[in-house]
């Protein structure tokens, strides 16, 4: 019984320093830029179905992403969040930006909660295989396929918890792929938000160019 828990603390430090480095990867590369694919799984034996595709890229004070119809541009002015299907748009200032600058974007090491289980399966084919076994959670389990080179997530697998009275899903599993990484630059004006918004006599406005989008403002005063 001692020797079984001190393999499962083994594996338990061995997962979470995987973890640790991969999150370490997302964070410390100036510039990190990936497409991501997600499929949705009805039951464990139906093939997966597409919800959508989308992007994301970094730099050391910049953010963006986008899936489907919705973006989110992030930097040290100002974090947008567009719905071009609602044409709305939504643009956090001051403090609260500050602290919004710091957390979006989720790396793998953020991902496991007080209370969950982390298990660290081995590496097989260049891909370092980790468990998360959520305690208070929508999802079962999650699973993190981590490239042995760079750290990076290749596949993260979301297992669902079973619908019952307080929760209803229409898929066993969410999988997500993660393709054509790349640590280059980012041309262009990705992070910068004028193409959205400016701000005119001390207020947050949209551009011409987006007049039709709703904005909705929250700004903190700086300190």
């Amino acid at each position: 019984m001692l020797l079984l828990l001190v393999q499962y603390a083994t594996f338990a430090q061995t997962a979470q320093e995987v973890l640790t480095a991969s999150g370490n990867a997302f964070r410390d590369n100036e510039y990190l830029s990936m497409e991501v694919a997600v499929y949705n799984y009805a039951t464990s034996t139906s093939a997966g179905v597409l919800v959508g595709r989308g992007s994301m890229s970094k730099s050391n004070d910049g953010y963006y992403s986008k899936f489907m119809n919705d973006e989110l541009i992030s930097n040290k002015h100002c974090t947008v969040i567009l719905n071009h299907d609602a044409k709305s748009m939504v643009c956090f200032t001051g403090e609260k930006q500050k602290r919004r600058n710091r957390q979006v974007g989720t790396s793998p090491d953020s991902m496991a909660r007080p209370g969950d289980s982390l298990v660290y399966m081995g590496e097989e084919n260049g891909m370092k295989r980790v468990i998360i076994y959520h305690k208070n959670s929508y999802f079962l389990r999650t699973e993190l396929f981590l490239s042995a080179a760079t750290s990076l997530p290749s596949r993260i697998v979301y297992y669902h918890v079973p619908e019952n009275d307080e929760f209803t899903t229409d898929a066993w599993k969410t999988e997500i792929l993660y393709e054509k990484i790349s640590f280059e630059k980012p041309t262009g004006d990705l992070f910068s938000e004028e193409k959205y918004v400016e701000k005119k006599n001390g207020t947050w406005v949209a551009t011409p160019a987006f007049k039709n989008y709703k904005l909705t403002v929250s700004e903190t005063p700086e300190q």
